[in-house]
């Protein structure tokens, strides 16, 4: 394959939150989607276990929670995820590290239905606040120390955003005093919230819905909020022009837009893997591709896979990227599957290996830590335990922790690893896991 080319905020408000941001100053902490660093990559120096028990990690407590994909967070030995219940309210639930217990809980009133029902995202907490979404465009909130409830921003009714089939799953970030989110709406796709009211700062229009949530990444040099979007997820036109952007997260200001990707309802963020390079990555035969950015140039492209992650990030470590690539398309379609599977390719593009049909990963959910993929398949809950390494797929252990025998395809909500133990959640249970070594 080859490259082608494709045709301020005050002194007194930055002082005023600074108290407000995350400081991440526990490596064990995961404050919010994707961990502390935003890559899927846990810097906690725990080491894990090279393999498990015949029956699986040890289990150290599990609870009964609401139908829905939401996936945690964990700061200060307290465990934060949103429930869904009765279609009528988003709960928050704040959990006991250690034993599961629920310390606390606050409601917000959230009345509707999606498709697949339940929770979506992962509360954003810091050392005051939390902030949270539910999957009827309701954006909260909360006091970190009792959780009374600060303000909710419902999108649809604020930002004209059209509500969405599958539901709003935006995970908030977070930029000096600045709460920032998608809504799916055509004049304010994306938005900066005032983080301690509420009220709009500024918004950016023009650069159409999505099913991904924006983030918040160091790239070229500064943070930008990088965004992807598709063909109004909702209502497709020929006309539309989806994109992927950078924006200042100071002022909303698009910094740049790339084009040349077949936007097909993507998911996953875009994954940044140096300074001037993105990988892009999709479901619904949309591929992969990496895209480099040089200078005042136009962007050079390289398509690296016709497969795409569907759901989950890709993740970057050790000049390597590995993503899941089973998605909607090929799940009756046998005859491509061995060549789905885990992939791994170098940051320049060229394939490794695939792992192929066997194990069938789906659209399930991976991190990394202590130099270990933790992967999660979407069919039957199964664990892996898999060493990254570029000659090979080299899977160390496998478990079913919720002893699953039936495929369901809806196995979604994103690990989070805490001090070496694991979250993991079907639509039932939270489980917390024991992947600690000796």
């Amino acid at each position: 394959m080859k490259w082608h080319t494709p045709a301020s905020r005050t002194l007194a408000l930055c002082l005023a939150a600074a108290s407000i941001l995350p400081t991440f100053a526990n490596p064990s902490d995961w404050p919010h989607y994707l961990g502390p660093d935003k890559n899927s990559i846990s810097p906690d120096p725990t080491p894990l276990a090279d393999s498990w028990p015949a029956d699986g990690p040890p289990e150290i407590w599990s609870i009964e929670v609401e139908p829905g994909h939401g996936g945690p967070a964990v700061v200060d030995g307290k465990v934060y995820f949103m429930d869904r219940v009765d279609s009528e309210k988003d709960v928050l639930r704040v959990l006991d590290f250690e034993t599961g217990k629920v310390l606390q809980e606050a409601a917000v009133e959230s009345p509707g239905r999606v498709n697949f029902p339940g929770s979506r995202g992962v509360p954003t907490v810091t050392d005051t606040h939390v902030f949270a979404t539910g999957p009827m465009g309701i954006v909260a909130a909360w006091k970190r120390s009792d959780l009374s409830l600060l303000w909710t921003v419902d999108v649809v009714k604020e930002f004209g955003a059209d509500p969405l089939h599958f539901g709003y799953a935006v995970h908030p970030q977070i930029h000096e005093d600045l709460v920032i989110i998608a809504t799916n709406a055509k004049d304010a796709s994306v938005v900066a919230l005032e983080i301690n009211t509420g009220k709009l700062v500024w918004k950016a229009g023009g650069l159409f819905g999505s099913l991904s949530s924006p983030l918040i990444r160091e790239f070229q040099g500064r943070d930008q909020i990088l965004y992807i979007s598709n063909k109004t997820p909702e209502k497709p036109s020929g006309n539309d022009t989806p994109s992927v952007a950078g924006l200042d997260p100071k002022t909303g200001k698009v910094l740049w837009r790339y084009q040349d990707f077949p936007f097909n309802l993507p998911i996953p963020a875009p994954v940044v893997v140096d300074d001037q390079t993105l990988f892009l990555t999709a479901g619904y035969e949309a591929g992969s591709q990496l895209v480099k950015f040089n200078g005042d140039q136009k962007p050079t492209s390289r398509r690296t896979s016709k497969w795409g992650a569907h759901i989950c990030p890709p993740i970057v470590h050790d000049g390597h990227i590995y993503f899941l690539t089973h998605e909607n398309s090929t799940l009756k379609n046998k005859k491509v599957w061995p060549e789905l599977g885990l992939h791994c390719i170098t940051t320049s593009g060229e394939k490794r290996w695939n792992s192929g049909a066997e194990p069938m990963f789906g659209r399930g959910s991976m991190i990394l830590a202590d130099g270990k993929l933790i992967i999660r398949d979407s069919y039957f809950g199964k664990l892996y335990l898999v060493k990254p390494d570029p000659e090979g797929y080299h899977q160390l252990a496998e478990a079913n922790p919720f002893n699953h025998r039936r495929r369901d395809l809806k196995r979604w909500a994103p690990l989070v690893i805490s001090k070496g133990r694991l979250l993991i959640r079907d639509e039932r249970e939270m489980k917390c896991l024991d992947l600690r070594g000796k």
